[in-house]
């Protein structure tokens, strides 16, 4: 696999990243920036590559 591939299924993002490209620390401070609109999940589908996955929250609507 190169380097990040993106699959789009069932409301969910998932996305394989080499990790010799991008450390875990990396992609998991790039993730918090979408922690209040997603769910994250973390796992190695094999040595060296990161699967992220993406999944919305349910949006409410704000009272303002």
């Amino acid at each position: 696999m190169d380097n990040v591939i993106e699959v789009l299924k069932d409301d969910k993002a998932v996305f394989f990243i080499n990790e010799e490209i991008y450390s875990l620390t990396a992609v998991m401070k790039t993730a918090y920036i979408f922690i209040e609109k997603v769910y994250i999940y973390f796992d190695y589908e094999k040595e060296k590559l990161i699967r992220v996955e993406f999944t919305p929250k349910e949006i409410k609507d704000k009272d303002f």
